[in-house]
């Protein structure tokens, strides 16, 4: 149940990324210009690196429960003020305020589910949040055809609609989302101790007691401060950010730029409909996916195979467009591409635990600038070389993501073998 609460908060990260989409159309004429639209969505975009970076890192400070549910209320202040916005220049700040909310809460909840579940179980729940996503963006689908359609198109409804979300999230965390019990031993003093073995009953953690031992051994030798570009973490760091930034790039051009490139390519708005469409399922179907089979496979190796599968259906769409089986590679893409992020996302659990979350956040924080930045660059790229042209330049993104992830393979088998003989020669 908690790690289904942990999706159901990363869902708020999806509604609120398209929410903006739907409501924009039915803005009032003197409202906004086409130019000053585009800042609406930037904002939220900016928000949630800013939170990514620099908020969501005082969870392992503060403690992963305390920072949600701070999350948690400012979005939902940011949700109301969008919706009572009597212009653009407030909708535009409360739009900012709810992506740092939500970029928060995105970062927090991905390191928080891995935490409360066996060892084995992780992928699992990595894969599970990510699903969140996909699902908050239909959503925001959904509501917004509905919701637009009823009430004769007042955008404000959106609003209304995620602050109804949001306060059922703030709800369902204060009553059933415990603290991570990792965060609590890292506190070390006789009453979180206290609580964590509390919570690791209540969790039904103690058959991963070996497991959960290593865990607390590694706790108790993390040094007070960890810098994550210090000599011990700088290449993990920047492999991280590199793959995040190279696949998040790759996934927002394709997830936002398809509908409209098909619909020119093939003239046929339905076309471009369909192939946006086959993309957001096979985003969810990359994420169900990754949770089933992620446990079997170490995340750096997924990483590597996900490219190379993103690469060759990203091939196959561009070379075709329109058709079946251009349907089909939308969909292998969108499984390959968000099935490769999650892995990533697994992969940051080797940061020590007293650094898990300003890991994971600087590494979401940096990868943001690329999801803001392709769009955007795609969009003047439009205006010099062919649709065809644009799609095949992105396997160099998905390249670059193969290649430092065959590094992080790399290191970690060195750190393994590492490991391996400083066990050995301490035994001995």
């Amino acid at each position: 149940m908690i790690v289904l609460l942990c999706a159901l908060l990363n869902a708020l990260d999806g509604y609120d990324i398209f929410i903006m989409g739907f409501a924009i159309p039915y803005f009032p004429d003197d409202f906004a210009s086409s130019s000053m639209q585009g800042y609406l969505i930037s904002a939220a975009l900016a928000g949630m690196g800013i939170g990514s970076i620099a908020f969501a890192p005082l969870a392992d400070r503060y403690g992963r429960r305390l920072v949600l549910v701070a999350g948690l209320t400012l979005n939902a202040v940011g949700l109301t003020v969008s919706a009572l916005a009597p212009s653009y220049w407030v909708l535009l700040g409360s739009r900012a305020i709810t992506g740092i909310a939500v970029g928060t809460i995105a970062t927090v909840v991905v390191v928080l589910a891995p935490e409360v579940v066996p060892r084995a179980w992780r992928s699992f729940a990595v894969g599970t949040v990510m699903c969140g996503y996909p699902l908050g963006s239909t959503i925001a689908g959904f509501a917004g055809a509905a919701l637009l359609a009823a009430v004769g198109g007042s955008w404000q409804g959106m609003f209304w609609v995620g602050l109804v979300l949001c306060v059922f999230a703030l709800i369902a965390t204060v009553a059933f989302m415990p603290e991570s019990t990792a965060f609590l031993i890292g506190k070390g003093d006789p009453e979180s101790l206290r609580k964590a073995a509390a919570t690791q009953s209540r969790l039904g953690l103690e058959d991963d007691a070996p497991a959960r031992q290593a865990d607390e051994d590694e706790i108790r030798k993390s040094p007070a401060t960890v810098r994550l570009l210090g000599r011990e973490l700088r290449t993990l760091t920047l492999l991280f950010w590199t793959t995040y930034t190279a696949l998040s790039a790759s996934f927002y051009f394709i997830s936002s730029w398809t509908p409209k490139l098909i619909t020119d390519a093939t003239s046929d708005k339905a076309e471009g409909a369909l192939a946006g469409l086959m993309i957001s399922f096979g985003t969810l179907a990359g994420a169900a996916l990754y949770a089933t089979v992620g446990h079997k496979v170490s995340p750096p190796r997924y990483v590597v195979a996900g490219s190379v599968a993103a690469v060759v259906a990203l091939i196959g769409f561009a070379s075709t467009l329109n058709g079946g089986f251009a349907l089909m590679m939308a969909a292998v893409m969108g499984i390959t591409v968000y099935g490769a992020m999650a892995a990533t996302v697994t992969s940051t659990l080797v940061y020590p635990v007293l650094a898990r979350t300003r890991g994971m956040g600087t590494m979401i924080g940096v990868a943001r600038v690329g999801a803001i930045l392709a769009p955007i660059l795609a969009g003047y790229a439009l205006s010099f070389v062919s649709i065809r042209s644009l799609y095949f330049s992105v396997v160099a993104l998905l390249v670059l993501a193969l290649l430092a992830a065959a590094s992080l393979l790399s290191l970690s088998r060195k750190t393994k073998q590492s490991s391996e003989v400083h066990s050995l020669q301490t035994s001995r």
